[in-house]
């Protein structure tokens, strides 16, 4: 189900905090201690959802802080605006949320209206399952890397998935006399390979040519070389096209 995100309600910052205090103030309201001291965690949930609505789940995150002010460039994802997209929280679709990818520290900001007041938020981290942001798909997996991340998935065909993480790395500037600053250098991206369940890392042809059994690599060669494709800067559309190729080749068909 797509929601619009759009909070009208007054409503908490942190519903569980202001659910445990309501418990424990004297002069809490009654029907809030009646349900959330004798209710199972899920009468808790759905007694907050019935009384402040399901988007709370957004403001069970954090304000959003800038803390890169006067910085050099910026962390975010391809530009430092909001941008509509789309986000799974907790299996739920929510369109044209107006959001941006922090690649530095790995985080999502959203922007809601609330009390007619536009306010940041970071959405607890561990509730987003997917997002898509300037027409690129991301999903949040656990799988790859030490610690789950976001990783934009580039194609999926048959036994081969193609995922990118995206990062910046920040650097000390002397740029501000007085104080400490620093500058964000651009952005990169790490390349994988998921084959048969398999994780391979590649930045290059010659990597990405050995993450496939040997029978392969020539007819791999041949299709990088006639379509000039430079793995460094190859567009999202003709790795799809590589991965459909490679695809192929696994199933016989090339």
């Amino acid at each position: 189900m797509s929601r619009k995100f759009i909070i009208t309600k007054s409503m908490p910052i942190k519903i569980w905090q202001v659910l445990m205090l309501s418990i424990l103030c004297a002069n809490s309201s009654a029907q809030l201690i009646e349900s959330a001291s004798q209710a199972s965690i899920s009468d808790v949930i759905q007694f907050t959802n019935n009384t402040y609505g399901v988007n709370q789940q957004f403001l069970n995150g954090r304000f959003h802080e800038y803390k890169y002010r006067d910085a050099l460039g910026h962390p975010f994802f391809l530009e430092n605006q909001y941008t509509e997209g789309d986000l799974v929280l907790h299996g739920t679709l929510y369109h044209g949320i107006p959001m941006k990818y922090d690649i530095y520290s790995q985080e999502i900001i959203v922007r809601a209206t609330i009390n007619k007041r536009e306010l940041p938020f970071y959405p607890p981290a561990e509730f987003i399952n997917s997002f898509r942001i300037y027409g690129k798909d991301f999903e949040r997996r656990s799988s790859i890397t030490e610690t789950p991340s976001y990783f934009q998935i580039v194609a999926e065909e048959g036994q081969i998935s193609c995922l990118y993480f995206w990062y910046k790395t920040r650097q000390e500037s002397d740029h501000k006399q007085t104080f400490n600053s620093f500058k964000f250098d651009k952005a990169k991206h790490i390349n994988y390979l998921i084959i048969n369940d398999e994780i391979y890392r590649f930045n290059s042809k010659k990597s990405f040519k050995k993450s496939f059994p040997n029978e392969f690599r020539n007819e791999l060669s041949r299709y990088l070389k006639s379509e000039k494709i430079k793995i460094k800067s190859v567009s999202d559309s003709a790795m799809k096209d590589l991965i459909n190729y490679s695809q192929a080749l696994l199933n016989g068909i090339k």
